[in-house]
């Protein structure tokens, strides 16, 4: 096995072993809050379609975007 696939194999060993019961959403909505994108002159066109998809996501998870 590679070096790699030793590294991947220990990974999910460990995985199975914190089995966490998952995020409630208002905490996983306060740790991206800081991630909201913001915007500037120098955008690209896609750094605002990108932005804009968080920002939707954010809206349909979170119930707001600001």
């Amino acid at each position: 096995m590679t070096k790699g696939g030793c590294i991947a194999a220990a990974m999910l060993l460990l995985a199975a072993c914190t089995a966490k019961a998952p995020a409630p959403p208002e905490a996983v909505c306060a740790a991206l809050r800081p991630a909201l994108p913001t915007w500037a002159r120098a955008d690209t066109d896609r750094s605002k379609r990108e932005g804009a998809r968080f920002l939707d996501v954010w809206a349909a998870v979170c119930g707001d975007a600001d």
